[in-house]
């Protein structure tokens, strides 16, 4: 269920690569060569790893297994200047000199499959930044790049705040965050790109700026949305506030496939409310199996997200209610408990790493036609019912407030798709197996254009719109970044300024 929400399954923080030839391969470092060379130069704390050691399996394992990159060494730094050139010690630079590519690893959710490129490389592993500081004024914190959701939610409860965060406590908070950001708040506070007052960031070249809105106001915008292209973060400094409400209520309800057209039918019927009566609520889907309730045929859990008091969420939960649910189960709990209560805790089985494959096919929607909504169903229920291992499978609907999102001007970060009512996400899910890859790749993207179809005669039609922290890897750049063109150069020409050989190139690059 972590990809519930926004952040919700979100992605892997940064990645990198100085230029690779097949040749190079041959002049990289071994492995004790890395040891004996970078280690002296590290910062107290901080370790290399190598395959041969105990601790190197969990270090490098991931959530996607299809596509993964692979190491050579994992480098745990314990400050920014362990990834820098500026001062002693210098791993970065060290990559650079070795012809080692070097890959930024936050929560190691990422499963795009471009990422599959790096492979034998320098893994740049930064749990170890978890600081969070509050300012004295209450206004902002300090973040370090290592952090999870969960540790940021945590963070900020102790002290009686809150700010726009992913829902799934496992997953890095700053990959999802270079990318967009979406989550439970942001009908208040915006996309979590929204909240950010500054970025600490090593460049490709391992120098370390300060990038703001003010001092380079084209890098800040390109960091905001294609983040993972322009450097890595260790730090940031983040809006935070004083929680509006609380008490949120959590309802979710089961429905048989022949209530799906009646089900979509009200939730298009929410989306289309005036905007300030969505405010504070989050609508949301999930197709999946569960055959101790049905063993024939996927179901429809559909569940609302609202604080209390909030009477537009209590007449919406009635709309469904009045559908007459297989199931139903509501309870009242504080913002911080719901991660758990959605099955995004650390604990849960999403959160597990070394498992399975995750093959996303995302597309962004307006409303839900629902011609179109009843073949993805029926494809989805068939596909899951013949090809046993996709049983695990899901499509997830999310439908986050855009109050606070629409606050801020749609070109002002390299986020393109800010006008988007719903985001949907075919997870394709089994257990490693190269004989059903071909299979379950046409079987997300066969999904996704039945959905993609669905759109013909809107506004938005012919454009395919990707949200990039779940792309599978196939899309275009307009499809990532912007259909108009400039955004694209745009990202471009910054590119060339900030990293014109390309090192920071694994992740959704926007140079090809």
């Amino acid at each position: 269920m972590r990809y519930l929400f926004s952040f919700l399954w979100t992605v892997i923080f940064h990645l990198v690569t100085a230029d690779v030839v097949v040749s190079d391969l041959l002049v990289r470092a071994s492995g004790q060569d890395i040891k004996s060379g970078l280690g002296p130069k590290l910062s107290s704390g901080s370790r290399i790893l190598l395959p041969g050691d105990s601790d190197f399996p969990p270090a490098s394992e991931r959530w996607q297994e299809y596509a993964k990159p692979t190491f050579s060494a994992i480098v745990e730094v314990t400050n920014e200047n362990d990834i820098s050139e500026t001062a002693s010690p210098r791993d970065i630079i060290y990559a650079n000199n070795n012809s080692m590519p070097f890959l930024a690893l936050g929560g190691a959710h990422g499963s795009i499959t471009s990422l599959e490129g790096f492979q034998n490389g320098i893994g740049i592993r930064l749990s170890k930044l978890k600081n969070i500081t509050v300012s004295d004024d209450g206004t902002y914190a300090t973040i370090e790049g290592g952090v999870t959701n969960g540790e940021v939610m945590r963070a900020l409860k102790a002290v009686n705040k809150q700010s726009a965060t992913g829902v799934c406590e496992c997953t890095g908070f700053m990959g999802a965050l270079l990318g967009g950001g979406h989550g439970l708040l942001q009908g208040h506070y915006g996309m979590v790109i929204d909240n950010v007052i500054d970025f600490r960031v090593v460049m490709a070249d391992g120098s370390i700026v300060n990038v703001s809105d003010t001092s380079d106001h084209d890098y800040f915008w390109a960091l905001r949305g294609a983040g993972h292209n322009f450097g890595i973060v260790p730090s940031l400094r983040y809006k935070i506030y004083e929680p509006d409400y609380l008490q949120w209520n959590y309802t979710m309800m089961a429905f048989s496939q022949d209530k799906l057209e009646a089900v979509y039918e009200v939730m298009n019927k929410i989306t289309a409310r005036p905007e300030h009566e969505l405010t504070n609520v989050i609508n949301y889907a999930i197709w999946m199996r569960s055959p101790d309730i049905d063993p024939n045929n996927v179901l429809i859990f559909f569940g609302l997200i609202y604080p209390i008091p909030d009477d537009n969420g209590t007449t919406f939960t009635s709309w469904f209610l009045d559908l007459n649910p297989l199931s139903v189960q509501s309870q009242i709990v504080q913002y911080w408990d719901l991660p758990k209560l959605t099955g995004n805790g650390d604990d849960s089985p999403i959160c597990q790493h070394g498992v399975n494959n995750h093959l996303r096919f995302p597309i962004y929607l307006d409303e839900y036609n629902l011609t179109a909504t009843r073949s993805a169903y029926d494809l989805f229920n068939n596909m899951t019912a013949e090809v046993t291992a996709f049983k695990d499978s899901m499509i997830l609907f999310e439908a986050y407030s855009l109050v606070a999102v629409r606050l801020v001007d749609w070109a002002n970060s390299g986020f393109a798709w800010r006008d988007t009512k719903v985001l949907v996400a075919p997870v394709i899910t089994y257990a490693p197996d190269a004989a059903l890859d071909d299979t379950a790749i046409k079987f997300g993207n066969r999904t996704r254009e039945i959905l993609y179809e669905g759109t013909q005669g809107t506004r938005w039609w012919p454009v395919l719109r990707v949200y990039v922290n779940y792309a599978f890897g196939d899309e275009t750049l307009d499809q990532l970044y912007g259909q108009l063109g400039w955004r694209t150069d745009k990202l471009a020409g910054i590119k060339q300024k900030i990293d014109p050989n390309n090192r920071f190139r694994w992740f959704a690059p926007v140079v090809r």
